[in-house]
């Protein structure tokens, strides 16, 4: 028969190289498909679909299906859900127990300041500005003199000064005031190593009073004989207060 010509078929490039595809009519009782490439750069014929596909991504590489991908975001959804609210519960359990040492450490250390300088160390807790001032009062008058040092520390990790409706206190009695240092707002470390008084201070992460979750409650108290401080959180079945 009349032998057929090859015909342009268009250009792809690939590793570098110019492939050409070329039309190839069907040979005498040839098996071949009637669409053949020619790749000039390898001298070998291979088919269309094979070569194209080379072309286009670089060889047999496979990728993902639609199903696979929605699976996949599907079980990333699934286990977002369980793991997220299990770290918040960290999250927030860890800053009331950060917060929480951090105030036992400064009055330990006022304490032991006390002891070492011979002065009188007063701590102020004011409830509306979720923060404490340590002051060494050097002459033991009370009020904050020139060359006598003074501390400002805010509650951090979002902790406020706060103790949740129909919660008894360390002692196992109603509070009214999470700083309930009988009745006023400081308490004093003498050169003895004792307090002025006996208290406690609670704190609770400003969410958790909205929620209501008790949880996350926190109390420091002070013996007044000893000037022991010691850091106790909320435990529903502990006695006289739900505290331990």
């Amino acid at each position: 028969g009349k032998k057929k010509k090859w015909k342009y078929r268009g250009r792809s490039e690939g590793w570098g190289r110019d492939i050409l595809f070329l039309k190839k009519g069907r040979q005498p009782g040839s098996t071949l498909c009637p669409y053949t490439t020619l790749c000039a750069s390898r001298g070998q014929e291979s088919s269309l679909r094979e070569l194209e596909g080379e072309a286009r991504w670089g060889g047999n590489e496979k990728g993902f299906t639609l199903i696979e991908l929605l699976t996949v975001i599907a079980m990333i959804a699934i286990l977002s859900s369980v793991a997220i609210p299990s770290f918040n519960v960290w999250l927030y359990k860890y800053r009331a127990d950060s917060e929480a040492s951090r105030l036992y450490f400064n009055l330990m250390a006022a304490k032991q300041r006390a002891i070492r300088n011979n002065s009188t160390m007063i701590v102020t807790f004011s409830t509306t500005n979720d923060n404490y001032i340590i002051h060494e009062d050097l002459n033991d008058d009370g009020n904050i003199d020139l060359g006598e040092t003074v501390d400002t520390i805010p509650l951090e990790n979002e902790m406020v000064y706060g103790i949740l409706p129909g919660v008894l206190g360390v002692w196992g009695t109603a509070v009214s005031n999470p700083v309930a240092l009988n009745g006023g707002s400081t308490i004093k470390f003498l050169s003895q190593g004792r307090a002025d008084r006996s208290g406690a201070i609670y704190m609770v992460p400003g969410s958790d009073l909205l929620s209501g979750f008790k949880g996350n409650q926190r109390a420091v108290k002070v013996v007044q004989a000893t000037g022991n401080v010691e850091v106790v959180k909320y435990s529903a079945g502990a006695t006289p207060g739900p505290w331990s």
